[in-house]
């Protein structure tokens, strides 16, 4: 069976955008797929796509070993807890979650560890997100292991769905810290172009960190317009007072009260980060859409 030539590959998260998108990608070009979920009997539409089996794996210490049986080539690791009700429930399923993952993966001599981070980790961040996935990154050994740095991940799915969603409802957009930092610019990735990413670390068998997003990036205004141009709507996009919204939301949610909006998203758009991705992308040998040209993308597709 063709599936089969190119080894297995096992994918945690899988039913989360960047996960499933992953399951299907490596379906089709070769590799035998398990999918690794907190409830594999709600998983089962995975099946056409993950035919190397559903195991569970509830982070962090409910995870079938019998996953990783076979000889599995590589772990794709792309659950990541985001809707958290503490940090301690955060931290235990996401930063000691992943240690105990990676230790069972190595148990069974998985050959590569892959960790899908995020440009929202660095030295600098602030979000819990940032600095929880930073501090992965540095726990890593990169001479064996891979760390994936997708920019703001682009398709039907994950927090452009969301994002699309919110612009769709609301009046008035909100953009924040927007005065010396206008400057700054989202650096986004198509999520097919992110997978061909993931595809070539594994393929090639490569090990260090790689930056996967356009170049230049766009900014947050110009985020939001051509996100709304996909439904034909003209926001009106309001400048707020970043430091004192980000205040506020610190407060209504040690209330106990959640908004469409988090302390968390404004702290990833003040702490936000440009990334020189040129020599990242020519080591994978890939090319990544800029977000005018994932757009149009977008748009072709008549399920859009």
């Amino acid at each position: 069976m063709e599936s089969r030539k190119k080894g297995i590959v096992a994918v945690t998260g899988a039913r989360g955008f960047i996960g499933e998108q992953c399951l299907k990608f490596f379906h089709d070009r070769g590799y035998l797929v398990r999918a690794l979920v907190r409830d594999p009997s709600a998983a089962e539409g995975l099946r056409p796509w993950a035919q190397g089996g559903i195991f569970k794996a509830d982070l962090p210490y409910s995870i079938d070993p019998k996953c990783f049986e076979g000889g599995v080539r590589a772990l794709i690791h792309c659950a990541y807890e985001t809707r958290f009700k503490s940090l301690k429930q955060a931290h235990e399923v996401n930063q000691f979650g992943t240690e105990r993952l990676f230790e069972v993966a190595n148990k069974n001599q998985v050959e590569k560890l892959v960790f899908i981070s995020s440009m929202a980790a660095h030295s600098e961040a602030a979000s819990y997100y940032g600095r929880s996935k930073w501090q992965i990154e540095e726990s890593l050994d990169l001479s064996q292991s891979a760390v994936i740095k997708p920019g703001t991940v682009l398709g039907k799915g994950g927090i452009f769905e969301r994002t699309r969603e919110m612009i769709r409802k609301l009046p008035v957009l909100p953009v924040f810290f927007s005065g010396r930092d206008s400057h700054k610019k989202m650096q986004t990735v198509w999520i097919e172009d992110l997978c061909n990413g993931i595809y070539q670390v594994i393929d090639q068998k490569l090990s260090g960190k790689f930056a996967i997003a356009e170049e230049e990036g766009v900014s947050i205004p110009h985020f939001y317009r051509g996100i709304a141009a996909l439904d034909r709507k003209k926001p009106w996009i309001v400048p707020f007072p970043g430091q004192l919204t980000l205040y506020a939301l610190k407060a209504f949610e040690a209330l106990g009260l959640r908004l469409p909006i988090t302390s968390e998203n404004l702290l990833g758009i003040k702490h936000l980060k440009h990334f020189d991705v040129r020599a990242d992308l020519k080591r994978l040998g890939i090319t990544v859409r800029n977000f005018q040209d994932s757009l149009k993308t977008l748009a072709q597709d008549p399920q859009s």
